[in-house]
């Protein structure tokens, strides 16, 4: 045994460059042996208990509860950042199974700050999906959902799996309490191919339950009871005492609602005694509450009694959704009085430097009074000018504003009321083309076409002037989170007449969820699309392909066909609005469509520009920034 321990402290201490990036792989009982090697940094030990403490958290909470504050008191004491914002995160963890909702947010928001500041992604994907996790607790979907999404996002970045599979099951959780029960199978299975793949058994089992849920609550209480139980199958129980007990107390529920009362008793009571050895409030609350049904179904009405008293002990520690409100607003309070503290002491210290200054400046003039009055008199003459300058130029820009305001105005309304009597022409055009077509001699008929042709051209030419002037009207409510993959075969489904016709292709590659205008975004890829599909060489069949870059601060996507190409000397043109660059013959349109996608990538802050020879096909590239995701 002797011999086994110090070939384990041999090995650690080689291998103490690299060991952080392996912690999670080992058992507790090498990470005790680890923690005793005096070799070992101290950044390395806070890690170590971290881990301890995350490992004892199903199965010992208050022994993790200790490692996880010796963690944090030893990060603190060496100021390492990154080990203070582990600790804390693990903290608030191991509080919030515990039923401690408010200790709990407060340790997550703690970590996350510190994440943010030294930028460490894998911990930030892990706490946006645990204060997800906290918010859906609260039936806050949207939140928790924006949460999983952002956190889905860094760990695909990060290539963190495990995450991902767990992200997974997080968004399918949501969409399963939102009532869309087909998107949350869609998720997961993708988190349950992930975790098979990886033979990740608690990543799968976790699966496995949350399937389970799904089914129960489409009252399919048969095929819920099979995947609870292979799912609690797969839990070690040494390992998973908090997920072993929830599976118990569902698996109870199941057979109440299958009336099989007795065997109910069984699961319900081995998850009551976990639970009550874990000191999970929560879970111990539905033991309590499934014991008194079952008990009750038996007819035993005291021990049924007696268990619902249990219950409402314990409801009265727990935290509900208003008074988790409560928590959030004195968070903000508390935050808010420390900046404004820490303002006013800024405040201070500049007053005293101020004043300092101020005596200074005194002895100077004292001792350089002619000096400084005559280039004090210039100095008044110059903040005049500019006070004069500012003065104008302010009124200037209110000018331009209001000229602004009432040429978009202008443009809504031209745009809008003049297709009312361009419609009156057509439509009398149609009548006259209709009723007196047989009348009139060849000349007549002619000139009948060109009015009606001029009014389709005129009508499109004012719709696409309708779009550009309401794409200046975006506002923050409009936005929300689009996946552009679900997007692009949208977009592929309303232009297959087109590509069907031309023997097109439409390729995509794995695209980003981006925060924008749903409406806008898809306005823009389907104009660039369309473009590349129409611009073809007559027998040419049309490829369009699609496909995104992670830029580091922001999204770099290209729409690239194989069609005509546009001539360098072009470029800068065919941006501005009505531009046209062929014969309405050749190629029907109105010259608005890239005007349109230039003000909506630029609404969204980001920049678009052209890569094109002639007969070598176009590239047309554009930006997103990333800070529109924040």
């Amino acid at each position: 045994m002797k011999y086994y321990i110090c070939l384990l402290f041999f090995s650690f201490t080689i291998l103490s460059s690299s060991i952080h990036a392996q912690y999670f792989d080992l058992s507790p009982d090498a990470l005790k042996v680890l923690l005793k090697d005096q070799t070992i940094s101290e950044e390395d030990r806070v890690i170590v208990l971290k881990e301890l403490a995350y490992h004892n958290k199903n199965v010992l909470p208050k022994d993790a509860l200790m490692y996880a504050r010796q963690s944090l008191k030893l990060a603190e004491a060496i100021n390492y950042k990154k080990g203070i914002a582990e600790s804390t995160h693990t903290l608030g963890l191991i509080q919030f199974y515990l039923g401690d909702y408010e200790l709990a947010l407060s340790n997550y928001l703690i970590a996350l700050k510190i994440r943010k500041e030294i930028n460490d992604k894998i911990g930030l994907g892990r706490s946006y999906n645990n204060i997800g996790v906290f918010y859906q607790k609260m039936n806050k979907f949207d939140l928790a959902k924006n949460y999983f999404s952002q956190g889905l996002i860094l760990r695909r970045e990060t290539k963190d799996s495990v995450g991902i599979a767990f992200s997974y099951n997080n968004l399918g959780r949501v969409y399963l309490d939102q009532g869309n029960p087909e998107k949350a199978v869609t998720n997961y299975i993708l988190g349950l191919l992930i975790s098979k793949k990886l033979q990740n058994t608690k990543a799968q089992s976790f699966t496995l339950s949350n399937l389970g849920d799904l089914y129960e609550s489409q009252f399919n209480y048969d095929k819920a009871l099979i995947y609870y139980e292979e799912a609690l199958g797969l839990m070690i129980p040494s390992e998973g005492g908090y997920s072993r007990a929830k599976t118990l107390i569902k698996i109870g529920n199941i057979k109440i609602r299958q009336e099989d009362f007795k065997a109910a008793l069984i699961n319900l009571k081995e998850g009551q005694e976990i639970s009550e050895e874990l000191q999970a409030k929560p879970l111990l609350n539905k033991a309590y509450q499934k014991l008194s049904k079952a008990y009750a179904g038996i007819k035993a009405y005291e021990m049924a009694y007696n268990y619902q008293l249990k219950s409402k002990e314990i409801q009265k520690n727990l935290m509900t959704t208003s008074i988790s409100n409560e928590i959030l607003a004195l968070q903000a309070k508390y935050q808010f009085e420390q900046k404004e503290r820490k303002l006013l002491e800024q405040e201070r210290q500049i007053a005293d430097l101020y004043r300092m200054f101020s005596i200074l400046v005194f002895l100077v003039v004292l001792i350089f009074s002619v000096l400084i009055y005559s280039r004090y008199r210039k100095q008044i003459k110059v903040n005049q000018n500019l006070e004069a300058a500012a003065i104008e130029i302010k009124d200037k820009n209110k000018q331009l504003a209001t000229y602004t305001k009432e040429l978009e105005q202008f443009t809504y309304i031209a745009s809008h009321d003049l297709k009312e009597p361009l419609r009156n022409i057509g439509g009398f055009a149609r009548i006259l083309d209709r009723r007196y077509r047989m009348v009139l001699d060849d000349k007549g008929k002619e000139y009948l076409n060109f009015i009606m042709t001029g009014v389709t051209q005129m009508t499109a030419l004012l719709t696409d002037l309708l779009q550009y002037s309401e794409v200046k009207r975006l506002k923050e409510e409009d936005l929300k989170w689009v996946n552009l993959n679900d997007l692009m075969l949208s977009i592929q489904n309303s232009l297959n007449p087109k590509i069907q016709k031309s023997n097109g292709r439409l390729i995509f590659n794995d695209l980003p969820m981006i925060y924008s205008n749903n409406f806008q975004i898809a306005q823009l890829f389907k104009n660039l699309i369309s473009n590349g599909l129409k611009f073809q060489r007559k027998y040419d069949a049309p490829i369009v392909e699609v496909s995104g870059k992670n830029c580091g601060d922001f999204w770099e996507f290209k729409v690239t066909d194989n069609g005509i190409g546009i001539d360098k000397s072009y470029h800068s043109k065919i941006f501005e609005m009505f531009r046209r660059l062929h014969k309405q013959t050749d190629y029907k349109g109105t010259g608005m469509g890239l005007t349109i996608c230039k003000q909506i990538v630029e609404q969204h802050g980001g920049e678009i520009s052209i890569e094109s020879e002639i007969k070598k096909g176009t590239t047309f590239i554009f930006t997103f920034p990333k800070e529109i995701i924040q």
